[in-house]
């Protein structure tokens, strides 16, 4: 019984390492740089999707599918991905319902959420024509 246990443990403990190591929430991988702008990050594993936005603010557009990234509910990225867009740099302006706003700089990304898909809308710079306005 002791040889079973003294074989068994070594063989357990690596499955476990092993096993540790991987991940099955894609949402929770390493993160690349995303289409519409290489300094907004996405989970490396999400597939670029056929899609188009029909509003005149958006400059860029992609649309992503990945498991899962939505949550039960579709409404919210995990914490590890709201983590490392901000630690890309970019915070965190509002949110209404499954549409998150991220600004850095003069940048505006609109992240929209959904169970298994989410989509990126680069805002187009919008600038005040007003001369009363200007800084």
């Amino acid at each position: 019984m002791k040889n079973v246990f003294k074989l068994s443990f070594p063989i357990l403990w690596m499955l476990c390492i092993i096993g540790g190591c991987s991940n099955p929430n894609h949402a929770e991988a390493p993160f690349i740089h995303s289409s519409i702008d290489k300094e907004f990050p996405i989970p490396q594993h999400a597939k670029l999707a056929e899609g188009k936005a029909n509003n005149p603010m958006i400059e860029k557009y992609a649309k992503y599918q990945l498991k899962n990234i939505g949550g039960e509910q579709g409404l919210y990225p995990s914490p590890e991905y709201l983590n490392e867009i901000k630690k890309w740099g970019w915070t965190k302006e509002d949110q209404m319902g499954h549409l998150h706003v991220f600004k850095k700089g003069k940048k505006i990304i609109w992240l929209t959420i959904e169970k298994d898909e989410f989509t990126l809308s680069k805002v187009k710079h919008l600038i005040d024509k007003n001369p009363n306005n200007a800084k």
